[in-house]
């Protein structure tokens, strides 16, 4: 969670099939740092290239997903 709010919560998304991009722990917290609510995160992760499938649930103060 940042000082804003944000939490961010990361779970294997089930196939262990590898790709071009990014590892998820470095994009979540990319996120935490320059995000504050779930449409900020939401639209910036949409963006950014995932190495391996993973499920990213956000919420923040305002709202849950």
């Amino acid at each position: 969670m940042n000082d804003a709010g944000l939490a961010v919560s990361l779970t294997f998304g089930g196939r262990p099939v590898h790709g071009p991009g990014f590892a998820v722990v470095i994009v979540l917290r990319y996120l935490l740092e320059t995000c504050d609510t779930v449409d900020e995160a939401v639209a910036r992760l949409a963006g950014i290239p995932v190495n391996i499938p993973q499920n990213v649930t956000l919420v923040d103060r305002e709202r849950a997903p």
